[in-house]
């Protein structure tokens, strides 16, 4: 049996901010012991935290797996949310993940015992195999981006291309994807930049322990509190003594089933009187994994609103 057989099951990899990563490192570190953290920065997943172990099963797996056409994989690698494919030093297809199958795969036809020229996606175009090639030969790992498909509906595949025993990885990123969520995140910091220019409006995002998830400016703005100080602080503790409690188990629910909430309490705010607040509660799904909750709170109606 695999060493790492059962260690990650059903679960998928979970992502993580580069700042997220520092400031809670021992947490993540803990999760790489069981399954793969990619670490997203601007936007995309550079770098993969993950147990030694893990990776040293990986390797030995995927070096002694024959190419007999089956289609049961790594659990580690089937789980990764990147397509990879694994080749023998002639670019015969040895092994790869449902991803891969998903975006380099024609139909029924297998894959595995393939070479990697035959792939139709590649098909008129030598250069990949090139460098395949050359990072079979000289033990050197290489990256390249090309587009790919009909002309006028292009995708733009970013390959990297990393020696392994007996052969080459290629990871493939679909740059298009990248692209589409580095807009969605700009897009979020522009619509929380926008509400701190409306006072009594704010976002956070907490994090499985408590924490603000990275600052916001209207936070910051509503609390009054500096963005490093915000990242240092217990969401709870925003609260007067008596919203604590509530505002804690609210949090807690949401992780536990994942219904959004909505309650009332009173927030603290650096050189102003508490203010009445209603606290919007909703869970951020990473897979089927609740990853943080994230959080609206709007000054009350008919309360104060703070000074601009």
């Amino acid at each position: 049996m695999s060493a790492l057989a059962g260690a990650n099951g059903a679960n998928a990899p979970v992502t993580v901010s580069a700042s997220e990563l520092v400031r809670n490192f021992g947490e993540w570190q803990d999760r790489a012991l069981n399954r793969p953290v990619f670490i997203n920065k601007r936007g995309r997943s550079r770098l993969v935290l993950m147990a030694s172990e893990l990776l040293d099963a990986a390797r030995s797996d995927a070096a002694d797996r024959p190419g007999d056409g089956s289609d049961a994989g790594h659990p580690v690698m089937e789980a990764l949310p990147l397509p990879v494919l694994l080749m023998d030093d002639r670019l015969i297809i040895r092994w790869h993940n449902r991803a891969a199958r998903d975006l380099f795969g024609d139909g029924d036809a297998p894959m595995i015992g393939a070479r990697f020229d035959e792939l139709p996606m590649f098909a008129g175009n030598d250069y990949p195999t090139a460098i395949l090639r050359r990072v079979a030969l000289t033990r050197m790992a290489d990256a390249m981006e090309l587009a790919v498909g009909e002309i006028g509906r292009e995708r733009q595949l970013s390959l990297s291309m990393q020696p392994i025993a007996n052969g080459v990885a290629l990871i493939a990123r679909d740059m298009g994807l990248h692209h589409a969520l580095a807009t969605a995140q700009a897009a979020l910091g522009a619509l929380d930049e926008a509400m701190a220019m409306l006072p009594g409006v704010a976002t956070l995002r907490i994090n499985p322990r408590g924490y603000c998830a990275g600052s916001t400016a209207s936070l910051a703005r509503l609390t009054g509190l500096s963005a490093p100080a915000l990242e240092q602080v217990r969401v709870a503790s925003l609260f007067d003594i008596g919203s604590r409690v509530a505002v804690t188990d609210a949090v807690n629910a949401v992780f536990a089933d994942g219904a959004p909430r909505v309650i009332g309490a009173t927030l603290l705010a650096n050189g102003h009187d508490p203010v009445a607040v209603m606290v919007a509660l909703g869970p951020i799904f990473g897979g089927a994994t609740i990853l943080s909750v994230q959080a609206v709170l709007a000054v009350r109606q008919g309360d104060k609103m703070l000074p601009a």
